[in-house]
């Protein structure tokens, strides 16, 4: 389980998946490695190439054990929301991100900055309805 810590979260549908500061990319990683094992950070981003596991391969596991995310976020006004990433979502392959075409690679990605920052791509938000609504400061 991912610690409780609290974050800023920005929907950012110009980019493609998720980036977190690189401490919380080392965490979830090692959480990871005890549910898949082989699972590491390769160029930013967590991966399963060593031994090489395509993505059919890795969401055997998730199947089986239907692991998702859900990030838990409050707008200005206080109210809160979830935003489920569906463990079988997560998944993409080496050829979609410019990497080794046989491997799996989590979606989720380091920003390079280690501050308090998550972006949450468009890839994550394509199951929901999203409006941005700067006017009252509302997300809905």
């Amino acid at each position: 389980m991912f610690p409780i810590v609290e974050r800023l979260f920005q929907l950012s549908p110009h980019l493609p998946y998720l980036y977190i500061p690189m401490s919380d990319l080392a965490y979830m990683s090692n959480v990871m490695n005890m549910v898949v094992p082989g699972t590491r950070i390769n160029n930013n981003i967590i991966g399963w190439t060593n031994p090489v596991r395509s993505c059919e391969y890795v969401k055997q596991y998730n199947i089986k054990n239907k692991y998702s995310a859900n990030l838990s976020f409050s707008n200005f006004g206080g109210t809160g929301n979830v935003l489920t990433l569906k463990g079988s979502n997560l998944y993409i392959e080496g050829d979609r991100i410019g990497q080794n075409a046989n491997a799996c690679y989590l979606g989720v990605f380091s920003h390079g900055n280690d501050d308090n920052t998550w972006f949450v791509g468009a890839h994550y938000m394509s199951e929901y309805v999203t409006i941005l609504d700067n006017s009252r400061a509302n997300l809905g």
